[in-house]
Parts: C-alpha cells; sequence; structure tokens
C-alpha cells in the first residue's frame, strides 16, 4: 500500500479539482470531463514520473526471501531523474551491480559489492533498457537513449576501451544478445516499435517491422522469436537473400489486439527447451516448446505482468507485475506460485544473477534482490 499511495493522492486530488469546478461553476458536463482529463494528467506528470520522492522511498519491508539493495537505492534517490532507473545487471564475474538508468546521463549506477562503493557511469548519456554484457567474449555492447550512439566497451565491468559503432538507432531502447553470437537485436523507441539486426562490427543489417514487438529472445541458430498480435512466430535473417524468414508461428489462445498496451514479454528456459511469455492484458502466462512452437497455458496471474527471466538450475519463472507491484516466483512446470510479494508499482526489469541463485527487480519502491535458495526452502 505505501508503493500506492502517490496514485491514491492524484485521484483524490483530482476528484476534488472536478467537485470544486462543478460546485463554482455552471459547466456542461462534457466542459468538466475535460477538465477533469487535464487536471488528472497534469497531476499524472507530476507524481508518478516527475517527483522523485515517489521513487526509492521505501515501505516494503525486507523479509527472509527479498530485501532492498540499499546503497544502488541511496545513489538513485539522489540522482536528478530517479523514473529513468530500470534494471540491475551483473558485470561478468558477479562483483559489481550495474542499474541503468534509459532516459539520462549518468546512464548507469554501479555498485562494488566488495569494496562497497558506488559510482556513476557518466559517460552513457542515457542508456537503453538493457545493459548488453557478453562474458564469453568478455565485451559490452551499450546505446545511448538520448543520441542514438552505440558503442561496445572491452571487458566485463564496463570499464574497458569504448568503441563507437558505424550503427546510429533513433533512441535505442530494448536490446537483446546472445552470448557469443554475432547478431544484436536493437529496437527504436517509435510508436511502431521497429527493431534494427545489427552485427558484431557495428552495421546494420535488417529492420524489423513486424508488428509492436515488446523484446526479442536470440536462439543458439542465429533465428529469435518474437510475439506480435498474438502469434508468437521464429525468424531468421537470411544474410544472402538480406530478407527475414518466417520459421514458424503459433497464435496464443486469448491474446491479440485489444484495448490497452500491447506487451508480451519472453524468458527461456534454454535447458529444457521451453519459451515463456506473459501477456500483460489477460496476465496469462503461456509456455511454448521450442521444437515445434506448441503452446501450454501455464496459467493466470492478473493483469499487468510483464517482465520475466527464468532460473533453469531452479525450475523457476520470475515474473513482474507492472499495476501491481507483484513479485512472483512461478514453478515453470507446473504453474504454482512458489513465493510473492509486492515491491511496489512499475515493477521492471527482471533480471538473473550470473549464478542464476538470485533475480533482481526495480519498482518505485526500491532495488530489490530475491535469494532463488531462501524462497525454496520457505516454501517446502
Amino acid at each position: 500500500m505505501p508503493a500506492l499511495l502517490p496514485e491514491i493522492a492524484t485521484a483524490l486530488i483530482a476528484v476534488a479539482a472536478v467537485v470544486t469546478i462543478k460546485g463554482r461553476f455552471w459547466l456542461p458536463i462534457a466542459a468538466r470531463a475535460a477538465a477533469f482529463a487535464a487536471y488528472a494528467l497534469v497531476l499524472y506528470g507530476g507524481f508518478w514520473y516527475l517527483s522523485p520522492m515517489t521513487f526509492f522511498s521505501g515501505g516494503v519491508p525486507d523479509d527472509a526471501v527479498a530485501k532492498h539493495i540499499k546503497p544502488l537505492e541511496r545513489a538513485a534517490a539522489s540522482a536528478p531523474f530517479p523514473r529513468g532507473f530500470y534494471e540491475v545487471v551483473e558485470s561478468c564475474d558477479g562483483s559489481i551491480l550495474f542499474l541503468s538508468n534509459v532516459f539520462r546521463a549518468p546512464g548507469a549506477l554501479a555498485w562494488n559489492r566488495a569494496g562497497g562503493e558506488t559510482y556513476e557511469l557518466d559517460w552513457l548519456d542515457g542508456a537503453a533498457e538493457q545493459l548488453t554484457l557478453d562474458c564469453e567474449t568478455n565485451s559490452a555492447f551499450v546505446g545511448e537513449y538520448n543520441t542514438g550512439r552505440m558503442m561496445s566497451v572491452a571487458g566485463g565491468s564496463l570499464e574497458g576501451e569504448r568503441r563507437a559503432l558505424p550503427a546510429k538507432v533513433f533512441k535505442p531502447c530494448r536490446m537483446a544478445h546472445l552470448p557469443g553470437s554475432n547478431l544484436f537485436y536493437v529496437n527504436s523507441d517509435l510508436a511502431t516499435f521497429p527493431w534494427f539486426i545489427i552485427d558484431g562490427s557495428g552495421n546494420i543489417l535488417h529492420k524489423i517491422d513486424m508488428g509492436n514487438i515488446e523484446e526479442i529472445l536470440p536462439l543458439e541458430d542465429d533465428s529469435f522469436i518474437a510475439v506480435s498480435d498474438g502469434m508468437v512466430i521464429r525468424s531468421r535473417f537470411d544474410a544472402e537473400k538480406g530478407a527475414l524468414l518466417t520459421i514458424a508461428k503459433k497464435p496464443l489462445p486469448g491474446v491479440g489486439r485489444r484495448f490497452g498496451p500491447l506487451y508480451q514479454h519472453l524468458a527461456a528456459d534454454r535447458l529444457r527447451g521451453d519459451i515463456y511469455v506473459s501477456d500483460f492484458n489477460t496476465g496469462q502466462i503461456f509456455r511454448v516448446q521450442l521444437s515445434d512452437l506448441r503452446v501450454t497455458k501455464l496459467g493466470a496471474y492478473g493483469r499487468g505482468l510483464r517482465h520475466m527471466t527464468f532460473a533453469s538450475s531452479r525450475g523457476l519463472l520470475a515474473a513482474g507485475n507492472y499495476i501491481t507491484g507483484e513479485l512472483l516466483l512461478i514453478n515453470g512446470s507446473d504453474g504454482s506460485v512458489v513465493y510473492s510479494k509486492n515491491i511496489g508499482s512499475r515493477l521492471r526489469g527482471v533480471t538473473l544473477s550470473r549464478d542464476g541463485e538470485r533475480i533482481y527487480a526495480v519498482s518505485r519502491a526500491g532495488v530489490f534482490e530475491l535469494s532463488l535458495e531462501k524462497a525454496v526452502s520457505t516454501a517446502r
């Protein structure tokens, strides 16, 4: 509840404003409705997007499984634009945690677990939502949201030599890459959500324009999985033909175009060959067998599901509800909920540690770390 107080305050003030307008002025209902919408929009922007007081303000207690990452929270709370902080990514050796900031410099904060110090990656002018570290090649691939510049960085801790790449993408947002692959997928923050396939040298190979694709999941054979308009699609870029080839596609039951945002997010259990798809509008999660795209409904967990990650060693799917702030650990085989905790609304950036034993998540109430070992032992 404390994490929802800004929304509650916004609603109450908006209602009070409309009541005041109605009492003082003889306005037609259409004018009052317009005034309500305008006033609510201003307050929505003020409370939800601009006020630092609505971010990392606590209100969610630690428990045996989940705890606040306080050094990152303190650093983020003092930043000029805390709304932009998005997800936690570990360095390749796990010693440093990076917290990406989408919209402005510093593009990321970092916390050294061993030394305890925090510092800014102020050379990055707004980071893409995913900081892409390739621990097989010991390198990183990053994009600047504000400039569109794409860069490669040597080393697995974003501290090595930086090199600007030829590719430039308007407001690079989401990114995807399979470690060891020569292909990167970068999303532009435009209304049509186009994706670009970029090679390891930084050249744009192809533009993917197949509908509102929220995420892309790269596979070992250089094909990828995407979901668009209620269809799960496996595609591959053919370099010789310069074209995108569809390998297979299957419909997701009850998912398609409808009122509201079309968000479908992806997670992979590469050990078992399964893909998980969450649907924002229906709250459903589907398990898709990679070999033939056979679709099975795992369960329905409430409207607002977005970001997910899968811990193959534990067989657990971590899924966050953007609206309610509920973070779920779900058994990937039967869909049962092993653990749940409300960590605050605008829940995003659900990621997995390098050793597969911790889940990270970011919300308006803070930056969190969950122990999968403790979650499993608590559920027994």
